[in-house]
């Protein structure tokens, strides 16, 4: 084989693979808004120390249309209008409550790290 015939097949085979290799950017990106990173959390989206899932809270604008494009990227995310919770949302704004016990949980935090109204994501506490 020469050289461009193993460049071609090393090309074809990351591409048929999931672009795995290009996920870490994607990843890094999406943890410059969160308080926690990926690595905490296993393949199934429980932390790895206590094999729960993670919490995790972030603020939209009060308006329906973040709203839907919120409940359209994840069904499971709770909606509070009267909390501020302790992210701090602000008057206009909605606190989201989600959880990373998913198979596309990474996806998921992704996606809401994409929408610029999505200011940062925050690991929630229950106390």
């Amino acid at each position: 084989m020469n050289l461009k015939q193993i460049t071609a097949g090393i090309i074809i085979f990351l591409l048929l693979s999931g672009c795995s290799v290009f996920q870490p950017a994607t990843q890094k990106k999406a943890e410059e808004k969160m308080d926690f990173s990926f690595s905490k959390l296993d393949k199934k989206g429980l932390i790895k120390k206590r094999g729960t899932s993670l919490a995790y809270e972030f603020c939209i604008p009060n308006e329906s249309e973040y709203l839907d494009k919120i409940k359209s990227i994840d069904q499971t995310i709770a909606i509070y209008k009267s909390s501020t919770g302790r992210i701090g949302c602000g008057e206009n704004q909605i606190l989201c409550i989600g959880e990373t016990m998913d198979k596309n949980y990474k996806e998921i935090i992704i996606a809401l790290t994409n929408l610029p109204y999505v200011k940062n994501i925050n690991e929630s506490f229950f106390e």
